[in-house]
């Protein structure tokens, strides 16, 4: 896993945290791996689902699979869906370069719907990182 590939990713997802971006519907309330104890609703919660290496003509590929898991509380669902549409606009089709990767390009595999998960709404979308190793 290429900690450069994660750290773009989070200053992607941190930069939308202004009027209209994904963060933004969370009050920057983002994280990787587990929220804290406690945390207010709605939040988002980020992880590597998938780690490997493919073989290219080119060299290399790193491909990473992020699942993002959105939770907000039980009596709506409309805020899920605006951060669902804003996170696919924020991250489908995005690309970058980055120190030691040709680029890396992200595009969306599977977009959940709302369910009901114990006294919260829950949406999880699962994304693919691929970066070009040098």
């Amino acid at each position: 896993m290429s900690m450069a590939v994660l750290t773009a990713l989070r200053t992607r997802i941190s930069s939308s945290n202004t009027a209209g971006g994904f963060a933004y519907v969370f009050d920057g309330r983002v994280y990787a791996t587990q929220a804290p104890s406690d945390c207010a609703l709605p939040v988002c919660v980020y992880e590597v689902t998938t780690d490997r290496s493919d073989r290219t003509s080119a060299g290399y590929e790193l491909v990473l699979g992020i699942l993002f898991r959105m939770y907000d509380s039980a009596d709506t669902t409309g805020d899920l869906a605006s951060a669902q549409t804003r996170l696919k606009a924020l991250l489908d089709g995005w690309t970058a370069t980055l120190a030691g990767h040709d680029r890396v390009t992200t595009r969306l595999r599977r977009q959940g719907v709302p369910q009901q998960d114990d006294d919260a709404w829950l949406i999880e979308d699962e994304y693919e990182l691929r970066a070009t190793l040098l």
